[in-house]
């Protein structure tokens, strides 16, 4: 099974405004999709998909059997009116679809009947501001979780791995120097990001990074400052003992350069029995 997580930057629109009717990167996402190829996956701040498309709308449109769209219903993002979704679209057999609340905002657990097992497949979108509230939602995730039951877990973490920060550091300070402006307004961001509280948890209950390599998802020449490549990993999938998780890749070349500030991962999973 291949399997790919893609924040896809405010629904393909070119802003969170309502401005315009459908967004203006569709047509590259669906390139863009259609190249990644996968069994399922999942799409992060799907911006005003709800209101304007339907399940089954957005299955014709990506070219899959299913699709499953939901609102984070984050009063925080409300307030700023930021409608912001996810969309996890498949063409494996789906048992169920599940919207399932995690502390402050939304996720989707997907169950699958892979052969003769069950697999569940978490696609969140945590907090972009608090290692406080992105701890709080993962902590309400894990009690969805059991550890014997074959599961992933993916989507933007909005977070760092503390063992990442040594070669991260600096890339984001050579960032900050072409961008002194951008970067004084990202530092917070930043430094609650190399709290890496949220990625201590996950390890701590058991589960397991599927990116042994490390490679930084974000961000792309879409970015709105002069950057050269990739500094930040905060695109993850994490997986319980019994997934093998292999090909694990950040999918980087001029199309995803231009549909999205984060590059897709994808990889390819099987059941240990």
């Amino acid at each position: 099974m291949k399997i790919a997580s893609y924040n896809i930057l405010s629904g393909g629109f070119n802003s969170y405004s309502y401005d315009s009717s459908s967004p203006e990167r569709l047509s590259m996402l669906k390139t863009a999709i259609k190249e990644i190829n996968a069994d399922f996956i999942g799409l992060i701040d799907t911006f005003r998909w709800d209101k304007l498309y339907n399940n089954d709308q957005l299955a014709g449109m990506f070219s899959y059997k299913k699709a499953y769209c939901i609102n984070l219903n984050d009063n925080r993002l409300k307030k700023k009116g930021h409608n912001n979704g996810i969309t996890v679209l498949t063409n494996l057999p789906v048992l169920k679809f599940d919207t399932i609340t995690i502390q402050t905002r939304d996720a989707i657990k997907t169950t699958l009947k892979i052969n003769e097992s069950e697999m569940d497949i978490f696609t969140v979108y945590f907090d972009d501001l608090s290692e406080d509230t992105r701890r709080s939602q993962a902590q309400a995730l894990l009690t969805y979780i059991t550890l014997n039951r074959p599961t992933v877990v993916m989507g933007d973490y909005n977070t760092m791995d503390i063992e990442d920060i040594p070669k991260a550091n600096p890339l984001i300070d050579a960032l900050g120097k072409e961008n002194p402006q951008l970067f004084e307004n990202l530092l917070p961001v930043l430094n609650e990001m190399k709290r890496g509280e949220v990625i201590k948890t996950l390890r701590k209950y058991g589960l397991k990074d599927a990116d042994m390599n490390r490679e930084p998802t974000v961000p792309t020449s879409l970015f709105p400052a002069k950057v050269n490549k990739a500094i930040l990993r905060i695109d993850y999938a994490f997986h319980t003992d019994n997934i093998d998780v292999q090909n694990f890749s950040v999918l980087k070349d001029s199309l995803f350069d231009q549909t999205s500030d984060h590059y897709p991962i994808v990889f390819d999973v099987k059941i240990n029995n």
